[in-house]
């Protein structure tokens, strides 16, 4: 009865480590939608909403800026992508404002705040390739389309802004893959120098 138990055992661990691997390396489905299309999508339309956790103010910039073309373009590109809740808090910060009490008013202040710069500001959120978490996990620093650099620390990444708190990836919301590279979320806006 032992040998029973044991041999049973045995071949029900054999069975679960066997699939274990086949389930791992199933093929994730292609991607469909290229950055722009992904992020929109992820956004419910990119119309601003009450979703703090979404890219609505993302979206609204990018089309505003033109680069929403860009993003939907050929090319690997890693965008890390301020969520809504990224955008109000880098602009309380940084403009000295109370809690906004919309997205349309932080976009607003967005505007008001980063002026002709925002176009600078969002390329400073885009790497040429297509990284995973582990690839910015283990880079050392990173060369922006806007030509500066951040340096990832763990889920840390250090802006060129040395008197504001880094952005820090949203891992739950990472490795978003899409036809022309990958979005990964992060909880601050990227600030250059």
């Amino acid at each position: 009865m032992q040998r029973t138990i044991t041999a049973l055992a045995a071949a029900v661990a054999m069975l679960g480590f066997a699939a274990g691997p086949a389930a791992a390396k199933a093929p994730a489905a292609e991607p469909t939608a290229s950055i722009t299309e992904l992020a929109v999508t992820a956004s419910g339309g990119g119309a601003l909403d009450g979703n703090s956790g979404d890219y609505d103010i993302l979206v609204q910039a990018l089309i505003a800026t033109g680069l929403n073309d860009v993003l939907a373009g050929p090319g690997a590109f890693t965008v890390f992508a301020p969520n809504d809740l990224a955008f109000q808090r880098t602009v309380q910060e940084i403009a000295g404002l109370d809690a906004l009490p919309s997205e349309e008013a932080t976009l607003a202040a967005v505007v008001a705040t980063f002026g002709d710069a925002v176009d600078d500001v969002l390329l400073y959120h885009v790497t040429g390739g297509t990284l995973s978490t582990g690839d910015v996990f283990r880079a050392r620093s990173l060369e922006m389309v806007s030509g500066g650099t951040v340096e990832p620390r763990g889920i840390n990444l250090r802006d060129g802004d040395a008197t504001r708190r880094n952005p820090r990836l949203v891992l739950a919301a990472s490795n978003l893959v899409a036809t022309n590279g990958v979005i990964h979320t992060i909880d601050r806006v990227l600030l250059p120098a």
